[in-house]
């Protein structure tokens, strides 16, 4: 049958016609006329906002010129394959370390400009719900809301109300919240860690289903992994679905090509193919290629414990072994998450261990008189301890684990003698050895030239502790943690930057923040998490970083943390290598080898030292696999361009723009009577104070203006130069996309009197200056602002201009604005040169659609093709299952054998005709349309 020819056996499709739409009325009778300079300034200022937002809309340079981020050329080639690809659905699979956050900022805040999309849906892990909402907002200029349990209804009662919203992957899979958020229209969805989402053909989790069903949904999907499969293509095959379902085939026929016999002995051939097609959705580097990285040095400290400090280690070990292996025989999570816990605090402080014990025996003996009894049945142990497994401050979490289910009477109350026992022993103890000796390492490397310090630890208390210390010591001391508010964490980067000495960071300090200012890095205790670890790292070993790193790591003998050390070290080498081992293989590791519980195991004697290597050099084979498959199977993109380059030919460009936008936003502020900013300059003491300005505005001082937010009755230094935004992050960027400036574009762009005719006089040329807006529609739109010049006695010759008559930087008192009424004589005087710079105006668009229409036609044939061999493979695969049943059908005339054929013939027959309903709309998607609108006029004396 001719519609199951493949494409190769059809003739090619010739692409539709272009045509260009004129108004059937150019609405003359719109146009207002000016009466004075301010309305000249308010038709300049029409003028501006559109040339500011089709600028950003598709110019190449500036678009991406309005983020505070100093932008990266893999992060720049990356948002524009994705912005103006024809559907904007990717995976991108860059090392942690590149920047993927940034990145899919970039593209997020591209895709808003060209696409006009307006409803975003990004899923992360929960605890980097807060980071991802506070780089938009910091880098982007975007408010995005989290959404969570306890306002999830109130949300889902006006979704409308609530366009960018930022949400927990584990919270949304819940089908309860999953169908709700479903009944909202999303343009934009991204889903962070991205891997999460795996399945295979037996097994769908409730993640992937939830992703899969809003994947049909949207226009636009960004999946972001470092570690998008663990080595088997079915993982990825399950992710590339996601992005596009038929670019894969049916599964039966991807397992047939591309599975079968590739473990053993990988096809060249085959694996191109594959390479080809998944080269078209995924996106990775990796900073192998990319470099730009110093070398980084490591170091481990390993000193001996005080002789009180080993009996309360040894005691307390055998404390946490005990009641681990009770938890787990018992089934108790929350018992076996506690006992993890402290044993992660006993590697860190004497003081922080103290507390948790403290707060432990204080719950059991609550729970002994039965304060606490009625909690529990409100208390939701799972969901809690999804969110708590990931903590980034597992410390402060522990009590609210005392609500789970406890155990009999006898054992809390031994429990609770034991931790009595131990909280004498820890009070007795005099003196720190680990401390001491990290002051003394820190004393010997400043006077080796080193000025600052970044120190990591897991926990609050030890934070304050090293803090208290530290200051007595007398460096000046900086702490970094998730509680403080956004402000507080650009101020206290600000400071540590400006004459702190040392930082003292939470986990929360691993997220994304930009700390190559400094070059020392100490782990005062060390996650039992390989890739946090190297998330540490990347906080100073990043791009910019222009001196060697040098990695401090302190472990006592005989510890935990000393054999934590010795498999970082020496199974997965995690200090040796330039850049650090690949990020993938500590991904998959952590995936498959769950570190932390295998740990817990020796720790409790439940394997021996042996049984625990073996399993770790399996794992890391099984990850190393996936990791040569991954590069075998993804070959980079080679950069069209130098960074440097880029740089240096748009530095002009960005200054201009900015420019721009800063005389409109001025222009706006003095014609706009509603406007929720007040924009003023800031004081001369302010732009020169320094670090003596005044403390509302210390961590700012060079900002050019302060703008005040009606609404929020609040004043922030602001600055339209993008080189103070980066340099001062707590000034704001007023760029595209901050509220204000958004404000001002769509005063002009959206005012009832934009339309206008004026009467100018010292431009230099005679006539009658028609400027139309141009606007182009196929699977991708676009608009274009063109002017065409009527000039002779009776306005018969006409010419288009392509760039503007009345040149920004040229303007000021050059013009005189006259009187011009908007009579009839006037506007019938204008109907025979306007319709014939129409003409000039049409045809030129006639020429560029037809240009843009043959630079996209490739793309649109791609697309057919690969309809047509997806369908192709489904409806053969169909043919020959009916084809059995019809074979069994003769031989057998049961009624399922009869009912088996209906369905298939009836599926076959949904797949046709879905198959002739997607060409249709690629074909029709093809065909550019354009159209023109009228916008001002100019009488020129």
């Amino acid at each position: 049958m001719e519609q199951d020819l493949l494409p190769f056996q059809r003739a090619a499709f010739a692409p539709p016609a272009s045509a260009v739409r004129r108004p059937a009325d150019l609405e003359l009778g719109e146009l207002c006329g000016a009466q004075s300079a301010e309305d000249l300034d308010f038709a300049f200022g029409v003028l501006d906002a559109h040339r500011i937002k089709l600028s950003h809309l598709y110019d190449k340079l500036s678009s991406l010129s309005n983020s505070r981020t100093r932008l990266l050329p893999h992060q720049i080639e990356a948002t524009h394959i994705v912005a103006n690809a024809l559907r904007p659905r990717y995976l991108l699979a860059d090392e942690v370390g590149l920047g993927k956050t940034v990145e899919a900022g970039l593209i997020l805040k591209e895709l808003l400009f060209r696409k006009g999309y307006s409803r975003v849906l990004v899923a992360a892990p929960a605890p980097l719900t807060i980071q991802w909402q506070q780089e938009l907002k910091n880098k982007f200029n975007e408010d995005y809301e989290i959404l969570e349990r306890r306002n999830f209804y109130e949300f889902a009662a006006a979704w409308s109300r609530h366009p960018r919203i930022l949400t927990s992957i584990d919270f949304i899979k819940n089908p309860r919240y999953a169908d709700e958020l479903l009944k909202a229209r999303w343009d934009v969805v991204v889903f962070d860690e991205a891997h999460r989402l795996r399945r295979d053909y037996s097994k769908v989790t409730h993640a992937y289903a939830f992703a899969e069903r809003i994947a049909e949904r949207c226009e636009a999907l960004l999946l972001l992994s470092a570690t998008p499969f663990r080595g088997k293509l079915e993982e990825l095959y399950y992710l590339v679905r996601l992005l596009d379902p038929h670019l894969l085939g049916p599964h039966q026929s991807f397992l047939q090509e591309y599975v079968l016999g590739m473990d053993d002995a990988p096809d060249s051939r085959r694996l191109a193919e594959l390479r080809s097609k998944v080269a078209r959705v995924m996106l990775r580097r990796r900073k192998v290629e990319v470099g730009g990285f110093t070398k980084r040095h490591a170091r481990t400290v390993r000193f001996e414990l005080g002789p009180e400090e080993r009996a309360f280690y040894d005691e307390t070990t055998d404390y946490v072994r005990r009641e681990y292996n009770l938890a787990m025989r018992e089934k108790n999570r929350a018992v076996s998450f506690i006992m993890i816990v402290f044993q992660k605090l006993l590697d860190s402080s004497t003081r922080a261990l103290l507390r948790a014990l403290e707060k432990r025996k204080a719950n059991l003996e609550q729970s002994l008189t039965g304060l606490r009894a009625a909690l529990g049945a409100e208390f939701n142990l799972e969901d809690r301890l999804e969110e708590l497994e990931d903590s980034d401050d597992p410390e402060t979490e522990l009590d609210s684990l005392e609500r789970s289910p406890q155990r009999t009477f006898k054992e809390m109350r031994k429990e609770a003698m034991t931790l009595g026992f131990l909280i004498r022993m820890g009070r007795s103890i005099r003196g720190d050895r680990k401390f001491t000796k990290m002051v003394e390492t820190m004393e010997r490397m400043r006077r080796e030239g080193h000025s600052k310090f970044v120190i990591f630890t897991q926990f609050r208390t030890t934070q304050d502790y090293l803090e208290e210390g530290l200051s007595a010591a007398g460096f000046r001391v900086v702490s970094f943690h998730g509680s403080l508010s956004l402000q507080a964490k650009e101020e206290a980067i600000q400071q540590f930057r400006a004459q702190g000495d040392v930082l003292i960071c939470t986990e929360a300090g691993g997220e994304g923040r930009n700390l190559q200012f400094a070059s020392i890095l100490i782990n005062y205790d060390l996650p039992w998490s390989p890739l946090k670890i190297e998330q540490r790292i990347g906080r100073i070993h990043r791009f910019g970083q222009t001196r060697d790193v040098y990695i401090v790591n302190f472990a006592t003998r005989d510890t935990v943390a000393e054999r934590v050390l010795e498999v970082l070290e020496k199974k997965i080498k995690l200090f040796e290598e330039t850049i650090g081992p690949p990020d993938i293989l500590l991904g998959v590791l952590e995936d498959e080898f769950d570190f932390q519980n295998s740990l817990m195991g020796f720790i409790t004697g439940q394997k021996s030292r042996a049984e625990l290597e073996q399993e770790l050099e399996a794992k890391l084979r099984i990850a190393d696999s996936g990791y040569r498959k991954l590069n075998d199977l993804v070959t980079p993109h080679c950069l069209d361009f130098n960074l440097s380059d880029y740089y240096d030919h748009t530095r002009s460009r960005r200054r201009l723009d900015n420019d721009e936008i800063e005389r409109l936003c001025q222009r706006y502020s003095a014609l706009s009577t509603n406007a929720r900013f007040q924009l003023r300059k800031a004081p001369p003491a302010l732009l020169s104070a320094g670090a003596q300005a005044t403390p509302a505005f210390a961590s700012a001082p060079a900002a050019d203006y302060l703008l005040y937010d009606e609404q929020r009755r609040s004043e922030r230094p602001a600055t339209f130069r993008s080189e103070l935004a980066l340099e001062q992050e707590s000034v704001e960027f007023l760029a595209v996309g901050h509220a204000f400036v958004d404000e001002a574009l769509r005063y002009f762009l959206e005012h009832s009197g934009r339309k206008t005719i004026r009467r100018l006089r010292g431009v230099g040329k005679r006539g009658l200056y028609f400027v139309f807006l141009c606007h182009y529609q196929n699977g991708m739109s676009r608009v274009e602002l063109q002017g065409a010049l009527a000039s002779g006695p009776n306005y018969e010759r006409v010419g288009a201009l392509d760039e503007p008559l009345f040149p920004p930087g040229v303007r000021g008192s050059a013009y005189q604005s006259l009187p011009l009424p908007a009579n009839d004589e006037l506007l019938a005087m204008l109907k025979a040169p306007a319709a014939a710079a129409l003409q000039v105006i049409l045809k030129d668009a006639e020429g560029r659609a037809e240009k843009l229409k043959d630079a996209l036609h490739p793309v649109f044939k791609r697309e057919e093709y690969k309809l047509e061999i997806s369908y192709g493979k489904k409806i053969r695969q169909l043919e020959e299952r009916l084809d059995r049943a019809r074979l069994k059908l003769r031989q057998n005339q049961a009624v399922a054998q009869r009912s088996q054929v209906t369905r298939l013939e009836n599926e076959l027959l949904r797949a046709r005709q879905e198959r002739e309903r997607r060409v249709l709309r690629v074909r029709r998607d093809s065909r550019v349309d354009a159209e023109l609108e009228l916008l001002q006029v100019y009488v020129l004396e």
